[in-house]
């Protein structure tokens, strides 16, 4: 099967790290003989003003045509842009505007994506705002499409009485399938907004490719608690903080290490902590370095919420360290459906915005080290059976395989091209 991955966040030179997990699905999918090529648009910012801004400069500096990690990258520069005011304003206000602004900013350049690579599949990474320009170039070129929606942002806003809502679900009628990388989600649009064709996609961990280094000597005799995440509010580390900070004034050896592109507001609510001396902020760090400081923690918290799935708790588990989450995240679904297989609790689970409670599930956790160990044991073991790229792979071209199956057979008329079948799959509860 031949597919092309529709994506705004593809890593590049100068950003090797944006969207990373779509390279590691691009390698499973090849790895069980698929072709996979990116479609990846950047805004065309003129050279003038990435002189002027660092941030823009890296969009001035992108190749329109790369490979990451062996993956051909197509990146076209468009009049399209897509920051937080036109994906959290303008789409809410006048979501059919948005979708049909990158329809026809990005229609020549995906079609000639096409024609050069012919794709069997279209996979976009979020119906906004790729639901238009993918829809429509599928019916154009008779191909199947189908998106994945990786934000609980974008899928939680949903709702069937609003703009937003109708324009997402007619798109989504239109599409193969939509995937969604967690079990939350998945109920929300089949119960609250009726979509019929949801497949559950849950995201791999990646492991580290070799044993890790010893742990630091400055690490010895610490009980260490690290959280990692790209920097939003919704991510917990100002919970974290001030639940550290209480549980710190009965425990002299513990430490919390942070790794995120802080904000004043965060280090700001570090220096008023009590303990901040014990809380220690990394900058983002390599996938070697973190894979590393995953395996030297004693836990890996991340009280965030609104989570869709949380990637990093699996890949936490995966270098041996147990995981505490947030109730209403996509992981804890999964790890009280693997509790109640009869495996041991995978991970330590707390209410999102309660510091206390928070308190305590941290009192509950650090206070066992056996608990602990067999907490890690088993989520290991679940990481290993359930949440890999390779199943990640197989779950998503047997369910592409079944759409591409119910297409007619090539009639005297056709000219050539495939037929769309626009009625929706049969949903998934895997």
């Amino acid at each position: 099967m031949r597919v092309l991955l529709c994506s705004l966040a593809v890593p590049w030179p100068s950003r090797p790290r944006l969207g990373i997990f779509h390279v590691h699905q691009a390698h499973a999918l090849e790895a069980l003989g698929s072709r996979v090529e990116f479609f990846a648009p950047g805004p065309g910012v003129p050279p003038w003003l990435g002189r002027l801004c660092g941030r823009l400069r890296d969009h001035t500096e992108r190749p329109l045509a790369y490979a990451s990690e062996g993956i051909a990258v197509h990146a076209p520069r468009t009049r399209f842009v897509f920051p937080p005011a036109v994906r959290f304003g303008l789409a809410r206000l006048a979501p059919r505007t948005v979708l049909r602004w990158a329809e026809r900013a990005m229609r020549a350049p995906l079609d000639a994506t096409i024609a050069a690579f012919r794709p069997d599949v279209l996979l976009a990474h979020g119906i906004m705002p790729f639901g238009e320009l993918v829809t429509r170039a599928a019916q154009r070129h008779g191909v199947r499409c189908a998106f994945i929606e990786h934000s609980a942002d974008d899928v939680l806003r949903l709702r069937p009485t609003t703009r937003l809502g109708a324009a997402a679900t007619a798109c989504a009628q239109r599409a193969a399938r939509v995937f969604v990388v967690g079990a939350p989600h998945r109920d929300w649009l089949t119960r609250t907004m009726g979509w019929t064709n949801v497949t559950l996609l849950p995201n791999g961990a990646i492991r580290a490719a070799t044993a890790p280094p010893p742990r630091p000597s400055t690490l010895d005799g610490r009980c260490v608690v690290l959280s990692v995440a790209n920097y939003y509010r919704r991510k917990g580390f100002e919970e974290l903080v001030d639940a550290f900070d209480t549980l710190a004034a009965e425990r002299g050896d513990l430490d919390l290490h942070l790794v995120t592109a802080a904000p004043r507001s965060l280090r700001r609510r570090i220096a008023r902590a009590r303990h901040a001396p014990r809380i220690t902020v990394h900058a983002p760090m390599s996938p070697r370095e973190l894979l590393a400081w995953m395996a030297w923690a004693d836990l890996f918290a991340m009280p965030s919420w609104r989570e869709s799935f949380g990637l990093v708790y699996a890949e936490a588990l995966a270098a041996g360290t147990p995981v505490l989450a947030s109730s209403d995240s996509g992981f804890a679904c999964e790890a009280e459906l693997w509790a109640k297989d009869g495996h041991h609790p995978p991970a330590f689970i707390a209410p999102p915005h309660d510091v206390p409670a928070l308190v305590a599930t941290l009192r509950d956790a650090l206070g066992d080290r056996e608990r602990l160990r067999a907490s890690a044991a088993s989520g290991a073991q679940m990481v290993e059976e359930r949440f890999t790229w390779e199943r990640n792979a197989q779950t998503l071209l047997a369910a592409l395989g079944e759409d591409l199956a119910q297409r007619s057979p090539r009639g005297a008329g056709d000219q050539g091209t495939r037929k769309v079948i626009t009625s929706p799959a049969t949903t998934s509860t895997a």
